[in-house]
């Protein structure tokens, strides 16, 4: 009788053992950190940065040159599933890429680009996200934008966090920019205020959903500063 209840406990201890194991398992292979810093984010070296699209499927991937003239003439995605060598993709800064590629596949990318007469990448620092993780916040308190556009361009050095820019428009340029903007809660108002001419300031008031937080960015409109004057007037 002892030994009976000894090998029922020795077998019970296994099985709970095996179970615990198999939770474990279960529970780091279907964790999927947080993707959400890695849908928007600056180079490292200040260069560029890359906006994710939120489409569960075939999102976008868009290089914004920050520095020098980064990405021109050159500019090159590459992108895979896994470790190995990645096909390349010729894209255009300021301009999304759409890749193909499913929801829930984890997708690692890096860019090769011009950069002042050179060229430089990050293949030794691939940045990675999960399709479909890039979607909108789902926080009711969220009064951030996810993206600013000037005249259909994504708007260069823009941060959720960061609310005022300067724009700098073509000397004669007299026509006020159209602006179009993206939040991080879908379910967040916004309204756009519109300068009234050159120079001048649009303004973008975004309300959170549940109504507790408002932000508002603005982005003052200015012509270039420099223009080359010929004269004839000579005794």
């Amino acid at each position: 009788m002892i030994k009976s209840v000894f090998i029922l406990s020795v077998l019970l201890s296994q099985s709970i053992f095996f179970l615990n194991h198999i939770v474990d398992e279960v529970s780091v292979g279907n964790t999927v950190p947080s993707q959400t810093q890695n849908c928007a984010k600056e180079a490292d070296n200040g260069d560029y940065r890359y906006e994710i699209s939120s489409d569960l499927n075939n999102p976008t991937i868009t290089f914004i040159p920050l520095n020098g003239n980064a990405g021109t003439p050159t500019c090159i995605l590459y992108y895979g599933t896994g470790t190995g060598t990645y096909p390349g993709f010729t894209i255009t800064p300021n301009v999304p890429y759409q890749i193909n590629a499913s929801q829930g596949a984890q997708i690692n990318f890096y860019f090769t680009y011009s950069y002042n007469g050179g060229e430089r990448n990050n293949s030794n620092n691939p940045y990675s996200f999960t399709v479909g993780e890039c979607a909108s916040s789902d926080a009711t308190d969220d009064a951030t934008l996810s993206s600013i556009s000037v005249n259909n361009t994504p708007l260069s050095g823009f941060s959720a966090q960061t609310m005022s820019y300067t724009y700098s428009l073509p000397i004669g340029e007299a026509n006020v920019p159209t602006v179009t903007v993206s939040t991080s809660n879908a379910n967040a108002t916004y309204s756009i205020n519109d300068a009234s001419s050159i120079p001048g300031t649009t303004t973008i008031t975004v309300v959170s959903e549940d109504t507790t937080q408002t932000k508002t960015y603005s982005i003052a409109f200015q012509q270039s500063s420099y223009a080359l004057v010929w004269s004839d007037e000579f005794d």
